[in-house]
């Protein structure tokens, strides 16, 4: 006989479905609720709280809100399951969330389109356009590092997730970070290091048969996964990059 005890587990359930994760432990309760308190139970494994996400779907109106929380959900994962569940649906609501993933409003759609694309020269001008417009730059002014000292922290970390995403760690902000820091403690000259991490994120090149460099101008970057780790994004390149990775510190240690 079936319940109709809304706290009581269903057959849409995970507890009694038998397809998903199990928790670890405990007993799970049935219903919106019990899918609530999955999703947010940060002990369990991560597969075990993605099951409930999709699960939620099964709640209406209702399960779409708790889905459009979870893109603020402190887990990556969380927040990326959340997003593909959510992607392709019409309801204004769910689009207006999705546009307003990062407080500013700046609508990350079409970057994340590019990216999925593989069209990574595209998607590095709309990064550069994305990062001008939170910048609040006129025309004709260029992005410098004084421009990230207050960079919004979430937008930042936004494009950082979704191009570590769609290049598979390839490249991002904090595939260049870390490089970043590796020259930069092993050069006492800050023009020494700016130079080696040009080497080794390949925005410098040496001409055959002298030795002599050059910085590469925009056309010459290699814009596919060929290129090396942390070749980009470039946005301004050497002009931006330290302060980028600087930033990308700070907001880490403040979150």
């Amino acid at each position: 006989m079936t319940s109709n005890d809304p706290k009581q587990p269903q057959k849409r359930d995970v507890v009694l479905g038998g397809q998903a994760a199990m928790p670890k432990a405990g007993v799970v309760l049935g219903g919106l609720e019990g899918v609530q308190r999955r999703i947010s139970d940060r002990n369990q494994d991560i597969e075990y709280r993605i099951a409930a996400l999709q699960e939620a779907l099964n709640y209406g109106q209702r399960g779409l809100d708790l889905l459009i929380r979870s893109l603020k959900d402190k887990s990556e994962q969380i927040q990326w399951s959340a997003y593909e569940l959510l992607r392709d649906r019409s309801e204004p609501r769910v689009k207006l969330a999705l546009e307003l993933f990062s407080n500013s409003g700046v609508v990350y759609m079409p970057l994340r389109d590019l990216l999925a694309a593989g069209k990574w020269r595209q998607a590095d001008l709309e990064t550069t356009a994305i990062m001008r417009q939170l910048c609040k730059l006129d025309v004709g002014d260029r992005l410098n590092g004084m421009h990230f000292t207050q960079f919004p922290c979430e937008d930042l970390g936004l494009i950082d997730r979704l191009w570590r995403k769609y290049s598979n760690g390839h490249f991002g902000f904090s595939v260049q970070q870390p490089i970043w820091h590796r020259c930069d403690q092993s050069r006492w000259d800050k023009g020494e290091a700016w130079a080696l991490f040009g080497d080794r994120v390949g925005w410098r090149a040496s001409f055959f048969l002298f030795e002599a460099y050059h910085w590469k101008q925009y056309r010459e970057l290699t814009f596919n996964l060929s290129a090396p780790k942390g070749h980009l994004p470039f946005v301004s390149g050497i002009f931006t990059m330290e302060a980028i990775a600087n930033r990308l510190i700070s907001c880490r240690t403040n979150s």
